[in-house]
Parts: C-alpha cells; structure tokens; sequence
C-alpha cells in the first residue's frame, strides 16, 4: 500500500499547516475549549479557601491561572451580593456578625491570592 506522500509528493506534515492556515481542519481535530460544571468549579474554590496553594490547586485540576482567577472573582461577586442581601434582611446577631468576619478572612485570601500574580 503506498502512503499519501508517495502518491503526491507532499509529506502529511505538509498537509496539515495548510489545512490549518487556511481553517480546513475539522472540528474533531481542532482543540475543544473545557467546560467545567459549578460542583467542580465549587469544589476548585472550597480547596482555595480551605488552604490549599493556587499552583498546587492550578496542578492537581490542570486549570490555566486566568480560568482559576475568574471563578475566584465570580465567587467574591457572588459573596458580596448574598452578603449586602442578607444585611438588609437580618438583624445585627451575634451570628451574623460572625458570618461577616468569616467573610473578611476569605476576602482577605482572594486579595493576597489576586497580589501574588
């Protein structure tokens, strides 16, 4: 059986730059963008906060640091709205006090977290 390059002359190596200059590949040869699922992006931020170092938590999921910044800033986003939510709606506790200074501690690991790039 002879091979592509014997028939044409053009090695597969070839073939595959030009396909790839001028967008001829296939999908299923082209790389996928990774979607993840929010028990896994939950599960990434809960390691973050209970301690775990951001590259080891970059390592052990094999996430990019840009992917692992966004989730953590989301996260905070979504803190910050529940937190401002629950202010208006409860009253000053001892409790909810407590809550707030829980908060400021995982605050506190984003911002030392987001100055370490």
């Amino acid at each position: 059986m002879t091979s592509k390059t014997d028939r044409t002359g053009i090695t597969e190596i070839a073939t595959r730059d030009f396909k790839n200059t001028y967008g001829l590949t296939s999908p299923a040869n082209q790389s996928s963008r990774k979607t993840f699922s929010d028990s896994f992006k939950m599960t990434v931020i809960q390691d973050y906060l209970n301690g775990l170092e951001r590259k080891e938590i970059l390592t052990k999921y094999d996430l990019s640091p840009s992917t692992f910044h966004s989730w953590i800033r989301a996260y905070t986003a979504e803190q910050k709205e529940s937190t401002s939510l629950q202010y208006d709606n409860e009253e000053h506790t001892d409790s909810f006090l407590q809550k707030v200074l829980i908060e400021n501690e995982t605050l506190k690991k984003i911002i030392l977290m987001l100055l370490d790039i």
